[in-house]
């Protein structure tokens, strides 16, 4: 049996830092092509520091209705979708 990884489009990496934007978050969601899937980061914008956890949130509220969950790092900085 062949396991699919979850991606998110490039379309959507634009749409999901929209959302960010109108939450009125300044971040920016960086997309990163490995073998085998891909992962996600984000960069404050400026010198806006953003709450991880309010970040975090929003991109958990983003991805869920479209059926992604995001499985982030330790700092909640970097995440990557769960299969």
């Amino acid at each position: 049996e062949v396991i699919m990884a979850k991606i998110l489009s490039i379309m959507e990496v634009g749409e999901l830092n929209d959302a960010l934007a109108q939450a009125g978050l300044a971040v920016h969601v960086h997309l990163h092509d490995v073998c085998g899937g891909q992962y996600l980061s984000w960069e404050p914008i400026g010198a806006d520091e953003s709450d991880a956890a309010a970040v975090a949130n929003a991109i958990e509220g983003f991805l869920a209705p479209r059926g992604f969950k995001p499985v982030f790092d330790l700092e909640r900085s970097s995440f990557r979708l769960a299969q």
